[in-house]
């Protein structure tokens, strides 16, 4: 649901008003404009019934009484406004929404309510218990998805479909001796640099040392004790360039003295972040050719 959401947004983040303006005139753009704002209209149906799955019930109503009243004939709309007004316990501004939308659609556009609009209206009034957001039981008591949470190497066991990621990975890493995961905020870097890259270090019986650099992280690296052949794991590398220029420096001077020591490096860094690596050329030099990036 999460992913459902970020990718709608994104895409209505592109939006940029009516749609082919410069071909107003032109009756054969007339499809085509049409099709358009359908797709947007369908990708903000898309947001809202995310949003109501992840719980963000009053976040979106205000989006969704925008939704329902600009395009009234869309009973889709209608419904997911009352859901999520009954999911906030506002049972009765459900009901007077279901009963707006019906008084809409008969009085102004002299069209039937669907069925569906109707089985809502009575599941609201019963109280109707599948209204409520959907729970799963797990043997364990525990579910297994950690939400907006990453996985750590721990969790490895419920970790799934980043094994073609995984690969590629331990590919670069070996034959170039530092790995770069880089990816969007929110992409998974960290649950594969852990749980997927990581966990594949530990059974192969090479456990990484993982890091995330804090207030201090040159003094931190410096104080690290590895081990022969011991795999360096630097999480949220970008934290890095937080810290203030002669501390990013001296990182990265004992980064590479790491390296050239022998061990392996993995660095998870946010996309909008590599740029920063131009005020660190060797280090940026080193990187290029182990690049993995991960999609959403």
């Amino acid at each position: 649901m999460d992913r459902a959401r970020y990718h709608a947004t994104r895409a209505l983040d592109l939006w940029r008003g009516v749609p082919l303006p410069e071909l107003e005139d032109w009756s054969g753009a007339s499809a085509g404009r049409a099709g358009l704002v359908e797709r947007h209209g369908e990708a903000e149906e898309v947001r809202a019934v995310a949003g109501i799955g992840l719980g963000l019930n009053a976040e979106t109503i205000p989006e969704l009484v925008r939704l329902a009243e600009g395009a009234p004939t869309r009973e889709r709309r209608w419904e997911l406004l009352a859901l999520a007004e009954y999911r906030c316990g506002r049972q009765a501004d459900a009901l007077a929404t279901l009963r707006r939308a019906q008084e809409t659609l008969v009085d102004e556009f002299g069209l039937d309510p669907a069925p569906s609009l109707l089985e809502l209206q009575r599941a609201i009034l019963a109280q109707d218990p599948r209204l409520d957001p959907a729970t799963t039981a797990f043997e364990d008591g525990e579910c297994p998805y950690p939400g907006l949470l990453s996985y750590g190497i721990d969790d490895s066991a419920t970790f799934y479909g980043r094994e073609p990621d995984i690969g590629a990975c331990l590919e670069l890493l070996d034959r170039n001796g530092l790995l770069a995961v880089v990816g969007p905020s929110g992409c998974g870097k960290s649950s594969l640099v852990r749980a997927g890259v990581g966990a594949a270090l530990v059974r192969d019986g090479r456990p990484p040392v993982v890091i995330t650099p804090g207030p201090h992280p040159a003094t931190d690296l410096g104080a690290l004790e590895l081990a022969e052949g011991r795999v360096l794991v630097v999480d949220q590398a970008e934290e890095l360039f937080a810290a203030p220029a002669d501390e990013q420096e001296r990182f990265v001077e004992i980064l590479l003295g790491i390296m050239a020591s022998g061990h392996p490096v993995v660095l998870g860094i946010r996309a909008d972040m590599v740029g920063e690596l131009s005020a660190h050329v060797r280090l940026a030099r080193r990187i290029e050719g182990g690049i993995h990036l991960v999609g959403r």
